[in-house]
């Protein structure tokens, strides 16, 4: 192209110009033969053709000539600026398109453009709106050694030849500057006599920006000057269009390697055949290796009790399909093991197949440690606590069992006075009193006996309910004020456990129904039981008729330590108010695989729903909230 254009002027005075001569003789003849008639015409053509020396012949010469060296001069020109005009689109094409990824793309631009058209100034003004609206001088490249400007904003209201190119978003040439705030932002007499060109930089239609030409040497016509800065706005356009979506890919991928080389997690890209192509610094750090793995094989890295699921998760990656929260061991440099919690998810090409495999490890071995140790500790307090009931419970039968004695020869005594026919009202009610006096003993022993048991055995919900109600007949509001609704379904099944772990939960949620209904004018209390069979499960629904709980403190009432009662004695006489009862009844439950819900209505009282899988299905979890 280059050889082209310096050959330009040659080829076109040469073989070019001859073909002109002879296409502007051929017009001339013909526009000339037009104009004469045809008889003398013909005449005419006879003398010359013999070589007729007449006047009016050697001025016919003359004129066809004269106009045959101004379409020459004039083709010529045209040609020329033809040329000029590539060379100029080509020299602007190379400047955008050259160092689109450089920081400084805008001043090389500003640079080039001063120099490639021997311009006096180049410079780019970037427009803002919002609060503060008008144009930053973001670059400039004077033709000379010049000074900084002395500012660096033009305000929206004092815009001029910006403003309309802002509004119209074209291209302008303006053949002088005076009057304009260009010319008096810049300064100098030389500025406003001078010419200017602006070119509307726009973004997604949107404009960005301008960039400013002062007294550039184009050597273009009047005619041809407009359409000659549209075609290089156009190349500007896509230069400065490309610049800004480099600096975004730029900021972006600088964004995104900050993020993978400081995130906690182990990050790790991998191909599909499962070699590494990038991993971040906490790979590195947490596996205890050193230098690039770029080519190493993931599969080195996992312990081999998570291989086959490891492999397993590849497989499914490789099927194009993520793979989330899935614990794997990995083994680090020393031997040492890591566990973690594994995601990924597949890169696709546009057709399908996976490109790249991004890999998510996050580092879980210590909380993990530290939550076994927290459920062998609580299994040990468990164990503790059980023992702890069993010695009690021991020593309390002992005095149980040494008041049934007593109680039998109290019993015997009043046999034999109505065996001797002493028939006295008061001891028929003596004798009623040992006899319940005997069932309460017979009661705590059984309770005492089934509490102290630290072995899990099949308990029968009812049967445990019954037992717990009959002990509190002993209290006074529960026995004579409270009007009780108790609906326990036959044949239940049974579940698997602690007795003591079901009596407490159950009582804890008992307890605080009579709270609840103690500063009532109706005291309800329902218990129900029956068996729920898409479930598997026994339900247990305790409601009482007291105030409800608010609906904004519903999430919180398993919480340990919330109450919504002050710290008194209950309805029961038992202390109240602690914010444990609930939370423990649900820690007790969820053991056993179960679940405890809430029902409740402002003013309408309050149901919980305890649900527990029957005995073989139950699946323990740890006692975590």
């Amino acid at each position: 192209m280059a050889v082209f254009f310096e050959n330009a002027h040659d080829y076109i005075s040469g073989k070019i110009s001859k073909k002109l001569v002879s296409v502007a003789m051929h017009n001339w003849n013909k526009k000339e033969k037009s104009k004469i008639p045809g008889d003398y015409r013909n005449q005419k053509i006879n003398e010359m053709t013999s070589n007729s020396k007449t006047s009016k012949s050697r001025e016919s010469l003359a004129l066809k000539s004269s106009e045959i060296k101004k379409v020459i001069h004039s083709s010529q020109k045209s040609v020329e600026e033809k040329i000029t005009q590539m060379s100029q689109i080509r020299l602007v094409a190379e400047v955008m398109s050259s160092g689109l990824y450089k920081s400084n793309y805008i001043d090389n631009v500003c640079k080039s453009m001063t120099e490639h058209f021997n311009a006096l100034l180049s410079c780019y003004f970037e427009y803002f709106s919002g609060d503060k609206e008008g144009w930053s001088l973001t670059s400039w490249q004077f033709n000379k050694d010049e000074e900084k400007p002395s500012k660096d904003w033009i305000e929206a209201d004092d815009e001029g030849i910006l403003g309309w190119v802002r509004m119209f978003r074209r291209p302008s040439h303006r053949a002088k500057l005076s009057g304009d705030p260009i010319a008096r932002f810049f300064g100098g007499e030389t500025i406003a006599e001078s010419s200017g060109v602006f070119f509307p930089i726009l973004i997604d239609g949107t404009i960005k920006g301008i960039l400013v030409i002062i007294d550039p040497q184009f050597n273009i016509s009047k005619e041809n000057i407009n359409p000659h800065i549209v075609i290089l706005n156009s190349l500007i356009n896509t230069g400065f269009r490309n610049f800004f979506m480099y600096s975004e890919l730029s900021d972006s991928e600088e964004e995104f390697r900050d993020l993978f080389e400081t995130s906690s997690d182990m990050v790790v890209v991998a191909y599909p055949d499962g070699k590494i192509k990038d991993c971040n610094r906490a790979f590195l750090e947490k596996l205890n290796v050193a230098g690039n793995m770029r080519g190493w094989d993931i599969s080195a890295f996992i312990a081999e009790k998570s291989k086959n699921d490891f492999y397993q998760c590849w497989s499914s990656l490789n099927n194009g399909f993520p793979v989330k929260n899935k614990i794997i061991f990995l083994s680090d440099e020393s031997g040492g093991i890591v566990e973690a919690d594994f995601s990924a998810n597949p890169k696709l090409r546009p057709n399908g197949t996976v490109e790249l495999l991004r890999l998510y490890f996050h580092d879980e071995t210590k909380r993990r440690e530290a939550e076994r140790q927290r459920m062998k500790l609580e299994m040990e307090l468990h164990h503790s606590h059980q023992r702890y009931l069993a010695q009690v419970g021991f020593y309390a039968s002992g005095i149980v069992h040494n008041l049934r004695n007593p109680i039998q020869i109290i019993s015997g005594y009043i046999d034999m006075l109505n065996a001797k026919g002493h028939d006295f009202p008061e001891l028929e009610k003596m004798k009623s009193g040992t006899t319940s006096l005997s069932e309460i003993i017979d009661n705590i022993l059984t309770k005492l006996k089934k509490e102290s048991n630290i072995e899990e055995t099949e308990i029968n919900i009812n049967d445990l309910l019954r037992c717990e109600l009959e002990f509190l007949n002993a209290n006074h509001f529960f026995k004579h004020e409270t009007e009780k609704h108790i609906d326990l379904s036959e044949d239940l099944p049974p579940v698997k456990g602690l007795y003591g772990d079901f009596s407490q939960a159950i009582m804890n949620i008992i307890n605080n129904a009579l709270d609840a209904i103690s500063n009532s004018h109706k005291r309800e209390l329902r218990i129900a039981t029956w068996y729920e069979k898409d479930t598997n499960s026994v339900c247990i629904s305790i409601s009482d008729s007291g105030p409800g709980v608010p609906y904004d403190l519903q999430e919180r009432i398993f919480q340990p330590f919330f109450s919504t009662k002050s710290t008194e004695s209950s309805a029961n006489g038992i202390l109240s108010g602690t914010g444990l009862g609930l939370s423990n009844s649900v820690e007790l439950i969820q053991h056993y695989g179960g679940k405890i819900e809430l029902i409740s209505k402002l003013g309408d009282g309050t149901t919980f729903i305890i649900s527990v899988p029957v005995s073989g299905e139950q699946k323990k979890t740890p006692n975590i909230k």
